[in-house]
């Protein structure tokens, strides 16, 4: 058959299967247009909005704050469709989502002094994100929110005489709730924002303040910007000369219109007065700052909120140097006086002769509270450092994951002494004590002191009896393994 001839066949056959396949197609469209209801296409059907299963939410759409997005159900705006999936899922999980809209609130994020629960937390730790019976979506009602946090100012608070500028405890009255160029958030600078309520310039108030030119300095120098007792106008702890108006004890007579200054060499003649810290200066361990003289390192120079005119709580001023201090703080077992945040109960603050600042040697130091453990010095067999008080050979000042404040795991920690003995044993011993096997040595042993060789918790029967109950039974019967009786069990 000539080829061109064979072509005309196949296109003619493959033309007659498209016509057979479009009337088969056709038929069955026909069969399905009975009159009967049609399925929408997918592109035809409506899709739900969220408050048609989020029924919940839809009363707060009255409340007189709403968030702008959510009283007009741009849900999508905030959050990603989630189907039957019950899951929230934001489009960011950070403050990026809210500043996305609220580019104002980005360029506050650059300055100085931002808020911390702006800057580690979320916007939605003060702010509800859909709606609030208060203004500016607040999740609580003026300073509420604010002493969810700040606990100590909420305590000022609630004195009889606390500041209150307006006549209202509000914050914001002196406060950015976001971020400020000045230190402390405070929404403009600290004389100008006191110099709004207190005449500076009024003769009265010059004389009270022994004629400086404080609107150049820090009035929370002096006071505490919470309290306002006139009985007690300043912070819990004052120094003596300043609490005295004698402030020439320290400074130059005032000069109109300057800051007060310093007499010569008196930056670090703190000593000229504190004689107590002089025997101090001769330790063999002084404390840096106190070795260099740098008292305002730790203290406040006038008065402070602290008692001993510190900067800060001992917590917050003593992890500002020794930062590896924060990551102790959580571990999971915490010596109480450090869980406390009381460093001066092991610690002294300006020179001691012994290690770490202590007060006193190691071991007389943790017996002076460890009562029960220093009965224990009267036994007759002692574990070495015990007898030595070295507690910290075995134990951790400040926290460890480990039980009883243990410098390491108990298989760690022993070996680390008992090493030539634990390889001997090992070496040559098929069969392994359970309580050995398992580094479980102080399932036989005291860890401290024992009226028993090898610091044995009781007599070898005694000990061995407390696990082995059925020897306990067979040492009752008639007749009895010699060395049983006799209590060698090994």
């Amino acid at each position: 058959m000539p080829k061109d001839h064979q072509t005309r066949t196949m296109l003619f056959a493959m033309t007659a299967v498209i016509i057979m396949a479009g009337l088969v197609v056709g038929l069955s469209l026909s069969r399905c247009d009975d009159g009967g209801p049609r399925r929408p296409r997918r592109s035809a059907r409506r899709r739900r909005a969220c408050l048609d299963c989020h029924d919940d939410m839809k009363p707060g759409l009255n409340d007189p704050s709403v968030h702008k997005p959510f009283a007009e159900e741009d849900c999508e705006s905030c959050h990603q469709r989630h189907g039957l999936s019950n899951k929230l899922v934001l489009k960011q999980w950070n403050n990026g989502l809210c500043l996305g809209c609220h580019e104002d609130m980005a360029a506050k994020m650059t300055e100085n002094y931002v808020h911390m629960a702006l800057q580690t937390g979320l916007c939605w730790s003060c702010h509800n994100p859909h709606h609030a019976k208060g203004p500016d979506l607040l999740t609580k009602s003026g300073d509420e929110l604010c002493f969810q946090c700040h606990t100590e100012e909420q305590k000022a608070f609630a004195t009889k005489t606390p500041h209150m500028p307006d006549g209202t405890k509000r914050c914001t009255t002196c406060h950015d709730p976001h971020s400020s160029s000045e230190r402390g958030g405070l929404s403009k600078p600290e004389s100008q924002l006191c110099g709004s309520c207190h005449k500076l310039e009024e003769p009265a108030f010059r004389k009270a303040h022994a004629d400086y030119a404080v609107e150049l300095s820090s009035c929370g120098s002096c006071h505490d910007p919470h309290l306002a007792s006139k009985a007690e106008p300043f912070k819990v702890s004052a120094h003596a000369p300043m609490e005295g108006l004698a402030c020439q004890e320290c400074h130059l007579p005032p000069k109109p219109g300057e800051r007060a200054e310093l007499k010569p060499g008196k930056a670090k003649a703190c000593l000229e007065c504190h004689d107590e810290l002089k025997a101090a200066m001769g330790k063999k361990h002084p404390h840096p700052p106190f070795g260099e003289g740098e008292c305002m390192d730790c203290h406040e120079p006038h008065a402070s909120s602290h008692k001993l005119l510190l900067v800060s709580s001992e917590k917050n001023l003593c992890v500002r140097c020794h930062s590896g201090l924060r990551q102790e703080m959580v571990e999971k077992v915490r010596h109480p006086p450090f869980d406390k945040a009381e460093c001066s109960a092991c610690h002294t603050a300006h020179a001691s002769d012994h290690t770490h600042l202590f007060p006193k040697p190691t071991g007389e130091l943790c017996l002076s509270c460890h009562g029960g453990t220093k009965k224990e010095l009267a036994s007759d067999h002692q574990h070495p450092p015990f007898e030595n008080k070295e507690c910290l050979a075995c134990h951790k000042g400040h926290a460890t994951p480990e039980k009883h404040l243990l410098v390491s795991d108990k298989q760690t920690l022993c070996r680390s002494c008992h090493e030539k003995d634990v390889s001997a044993i090992e070496a040559t011993k098929p069969f392994l004590h359970e309580p050995y096997a398992s580094f479980d040595c102080g399932g036989c042993h005291k860890s401290h002191a024992a009226d028993q060789k090898h610091l044995m918790k009781g007599s070898e029967v005694e000990v061995c009896t407390a696990c082995h109950k059925a020897v306990s039974k067979e040492l009752r019967m008639t007749s009895v393994h010699t060395p049983l009786t006799e209590g060698k069990c090994t």
